[in-house]
C-alpha cells in the first residue's frame, strides 16, 4: 500500500473507531444487493476496518428491503451503521427513502452514516431529508468529499465529518502481465452525456461492472427465508449464515472486477471505485467524472498519486490514448 493509501486507510479507522470502540453490539445497515463491484469493495472495506477493533462481525446485517424490525430483535442496542457510497441524496431514491424510515424508527439508538457523496436534485427532498435528521437528534454523517461536507453542513444539523471511502481499508494487487487498455464506463443515470465506451472501442475492450442475471438475484433469493427458517433453531446461528452469505456474495462481486482490471495494462474510466482500486494496485489510469463531478470531487478532497491521469474531454482521452 502507497503512502498516500495508508493514510486514508487510518483516517477511515480512526473516524468509526470512535463509534464502536466501546460497542456492546452494533448493525450494519443497507447491504449493497446489487452488482456494483464499488459497493462490493466498500463493504468489504467496513468489516475489514471493523475487525481491526476487535468488535467481531455485525449482530445484524440487512438490506434495505429487509424488515425494520428485524434490527431491533437481533441488535437491541448499540450503533446503527449505515453503509458508505454514493447513495445520499435523491438519485437512488430506494436507499434514501430506507436512510429517512430508520431515522424516524430508532431514534433512541445512534446511527453512524459511513462516507458518502452527498448529492440532491430537489429542494423537497433535501428538506425532508434535514427534518428526519433533526428531529433524530444522535446522527452522525460521514462524507468522502469537500463539495459533500459544505453542503451537508448548510442542510443538516448534525454532526459532519469528512472520512475517505472505506475501501481504502483494502488490500489489492493486480498482475502486470496485461498490455491492453480496458475501459470501465458507466451505463446507468450516473453517466454523462457523452459515449466514452464508442470513442475508447479502437484502443481495447469497453465493458462495465461484470452482471449476470445470477449475481443480481443470489444475495436476495432466499435469504430471507433462510433467516426466518433458521430462527427457531438459533437466532444468533440464523444471523451468521446471512452474513455469511452477504460476504461470500460481496467477495465474488469484487473478485469479477479486480479480474477485470486484471485485463488492462491502463485502465480508463467515469467510476469513483475504478479509480479507488486502482490507486490500491497502483495500476495506471485515466478518470473522466461522472455527471454531478464525485470523482473530481473526491480527488481534489484526497489527491491522488502519479498514477492517476485526470481527463476532461472525450478529445484529450483520445489523444492522450494515442501518443502511448
Amino acid at each position: 500500500m502507497s503512502t498516500l493509501g495508508r493514510e486514508l486507510s487510518d483516517c477511515y479507522l480512526r473516524a468509526v473507531r470512535r463509534h464502536v470502540k466501546d460497542a456492546p453490539e452494533y448493525a450494519l445497515l443497507d447491504y449493497p444487493d446489487h452488482t456494483n463491484v464499488g459497493d462490493a469493495a466498500i463493504f468489504l472495506g467496513e468489516l475489514a476496518a471493523l475487525g481491526q477493533f476487535g468488535v467481531g462481525t455485525p449482530n445484524y446485517v440487512g438490506t434495505f428491503a429487509s424488515r425494520l424490525e428485524d434490527i431491533a430483535a437481533f441488535c437491541p442496542e448499540g450503533p446503527l451503521l449505515l453503509h458508505g457510497g454514493g447513495n445520499f441524496g435523491d438519485l437512488w431514491p430506494r436507499h434514501q427513502d430506507y436512510r429517512i424510515a430508520i431515522l424516524e424508527r430508532y431514534k433512541h439508538r445512534r446511527i453512524v452514516q459511513l462516507p458518502q457523496s452527498v448529492h440532491f436534485l430537489k429542494q423537497g427532498i433535501k428538506d425532508q431529508t434535514a427534518r428526519a435528521i433533526a428531529a433524530h437528534g444522535d446522527f452522525h454523517l460521514m462524507v468522502r468529499d469537500r463539495t459533500s461536507l459544505e453542503l451537508a453542513r448548510r442542510s443538516f444539523d448534525c454532526d459532519v465529518e469528512l472520512v475517505p471511502d472505506a475501501a481504502h481499508a483494502l488490500s489489492v494487487t493486480t498482475s502486470g502481465a496485461a498490455d491492453e487498455v480496458v475501459t470501465i464506463a458507466r451505463r446507468d443515470k450516473e453517466r454523462q452525456g457523452i459515449d466514452i465506451g464508442r470513442a475508447m472501442a479502437p484502443f481495447g475492450p469497453v465493458e462495465d461492472w461484470p452482471e449476470t442475471r445470477e449475481a443480481r438475484t443470489q444475495a436476495s433469493r432466499g435469504l430471507i427465508d433462510v433467516l426466518r427458517t433458521m430462527i427457531p433453531f438459533g437466532r444468533q446461528q440464523a444471523m451468521e449464515a446471512r452474513v455469511r452469505r452477504f460476504i461470500g456474495t460481496a467477495e465474488d462481486r469484487f473478485a469479477g472486477g479486480i479480474a477485470l482490471l486484471e485485463r488492462g495494462k491502463i485502465i480508463v474510466s467515469d467510476r469513483l471505485h475504478v479509480h479507488i482500486l486502482c490507486e490500491l494496485a497502483q495500476k495506471p489510469h485515466y478518470v473522466l467524472d461522472n455527471n454531478y463531478g464525485k470523482l473530481g470531487a473526491y480527488i481534489d478532497t484526497w489527491g491522488a498519486s502519479s498514477n492517476t491521469r485526470r481527463v476532461s474531454s472525450i478529445d484529450e482521452l483520445v489523444g492522450l490514448i494515442r501518443s502511448l
